[in-house]
């Protein structure tokens, strides 16, 4: 029915369906979010939409209006549900003052080590109430350890200690995380370590085993950039190379995404096709494996996009069919608003997601391929050499547009000289995960046959970090840059848009269309 509307036989440009209902999705959460009003007239509207839909479901303007309407008020709905706490969350039953408890869960984030105690996430699945009978509970617990337990990530704890609600401004970072209550472990608590059954595994264990395996065979720094890009902890990356690398504007290749989701799933079906296994076999084992990485780097919002997307073009591929980008990039935005609304509102969804956009649709406006063929044939050597630097840069510019205004308005900063960095950094950044990828996959089974690749993905890191090091050592790497938020910075995109949308025009020929 959406489709019928926005067909191709009518006149207008062309929205693919799954465009506007993730439009309209997304701007329902935007005005609950906003507005921050109950959610029954959401759900009467809603409703309503969906009743009138049907009713003139033999006119495809009016049904497919209400359609988006319902789509609409569906947002404003799960946002203000999402913000609801489940019935036994710990959060519900947590103290405004101190009280002891004891929580059993499951730890799923790598801990942090302060000079007092360690601090880490504990995922509860069982408490005891007043009357000490066994309760099933839901929900994440920030650990204050004081006693510093070692080795507990993935780790089944029982924990005694005192459950309390955090203060102001750290219940609002913390609740950011869907974190709102923390538990002391002090010298009167305890904390026990239980048994790992059959049924233990975990993508958490996985991330473990492979951390040892980065931490054996490099040096800190190499090891904690390492883990960052394969493994998505980015906590553990030194904090002068961190700044290095955003005043160089390369920390965007920190940050797990479709690069490596694309090399896991073309690793894994290269792999199957030299055992001879069947192509759509093939398609689903590579699903399989994009998903349990996904999982293995924590689900962060650029991995869940672009796990999405991939395991959508692969099944696209099943099915024989082309894709079209827009409705698998919205599919993967739709999804991940389903999971979590508020995703909508965090910096790494909107970055995400915008820096996509802006490189599908401006480097088809940069590509230097036909400016090169004008002058050289494609087999000629120039052609080969200038085409791959010359495409780096239009790509990191496509980027760079799309991303620096609200990078400016999120931060007040801006790096002018990002493009040219991504340049070196890109290819860079490919050769450290294939050589890393190698190394650790070779090194769960021998540490001789992992030592060569290692040594190039050593090497390559350390060109990172130098070549991070030297960029942001350029005068004005960074400019100090505060761009208007809300209203103001989605008027600065759509001039921008408006103004970039000028180099798709080519001038037609006496027939009336150019060619």
């Amino acid at each position: 029915m959406i489709t019928r509307v926005f067909s191709a036989r009518r006149r207008g440009p062309y929205l693919p369906p799954m465009v506007c209902v993730a439009l309209a999705y997304s701007l329902g959460i935007a005005a609950q979010g906003g507005l921050d009003g109950p959610a029954w007239p959401a759900a009467v509207l809603s409703l309503l939409s969906l009743a009138l839909a049907l009713v003139f479901i033999r006119k495809a303007g009016a049904s497919t209006c209400l359609l988006l309407a319902a789509f609409f008020f569906i947002g404003a709905l799960r946002c203000e549900e999402a913000s609801l706490l489940p019935a036994r969350h710990i959060g519900r039953m947590t103290p405004a003052k101190g009280r002891w408890v004891r929580l059993e869960g499951v730890v799923v984030s790598q801990p942090k080590e302060n000079r007092l105690f360690n601090s880490y996430i504990l995922r509860v699945e069982r408490g005891r109430d007043r009357q000490g009978r066994a309760v099933a509970l839901t929900g994440d617990v920030g650990v204050c350890d004081h006693h510093k337990t070692p080795d507990v990530l993935g780790e089944r704890l029982v924990i005694r200690g005192k459950l309390y609600r955090p203060r102001p401004p750290f219940a609002q970072a913390l609740a950011r995380r869907n974190i709102y209550s923390m538990l002391s472990v002090g010298r009167r608590g305890e904390i026990k370590k239980e048994a790992r059954g059959l049924g233990s595994f975990s993508p958490i264990l996985v991330r473990q085993r492979l951390a040892v395996v980065i931490r054996d065979h490099f040096d800190g720094v190499s090891a904690s950039l390492l883990r960052a890009m394969m493994l998505g902890e980015k906590q553990l990356v030194p904090a002068s190379v961190k700044k290095a690398m955003i005043a160089a504007g390369t920390w965007h290749i920190m940050v797990v995404s479709g690069f490596h989701t694309a090399f896991v799933a073309g690793i894994v079906f290269l792999f199957l096709k030299i055992l001879r296994v069947p192509a759509r076999p093939r398609l689903v084992l590579s699903m399989v494996a994009v998903i349990g990485y996904c999982l293995l780097t924590g689900a962060a919002v650029s991995v869940v996009r672009a796990t999405v997307m991939t395991v959508v073009l692969l099944y696209t591929f099943i099915r024989e069919r082309h894709p079209l980008f827009w409705h698998v990039l919205c599919l993967a935005a739709f999804a991940i608003l389903l999971w979590d609304p508020a995703a909508l509102f965090s910096i790494s969804f909107q970055l995400s997601f915008m820096s996509v956009v802006s490189i599908v649709w401006l480097f088809p406006r940069l590509d230097p391929s036909p400016w090169l063929q004008k002058r050289w044939r494609p087999s000629h050597p120039a052609f080969a050499v200038l085409r791959p630097p010359l495409s780096w840069a239009a790509v990191s510019l496509s980027a760079w547009t799309g991303t620096a205004p609200l990078i400016s308005a999120t931060f007040g900063v801006i790096s002018l000289y990002g493009v040219v960095a991504n340049i070196v950094a890109a290819p860079l950044a490919m050769g450290i995960i294939g050589s890393g990828s190698l190394a650790v996959g070779l090194g769960l089974f021998s540490s001789r046959l992992a030592a060569p690749p290692a040594a190039a993905c050593a090497f390559f890191l350390k060109a990172q970090v130098a070549w991070s090091s030297w960029i942001a050592g350029w005068p004005l790497a960074q400019v100090r840059l505060s761009l208007p938020g809300g209203w103001g910075l989605v008027a600065i995109y759509v001039l921008l848009a408006l103004g970039l949308s000028r180099l798709s025009k080519r001038p037609a020929g006496k027939g009336g269309r150019g060619r």
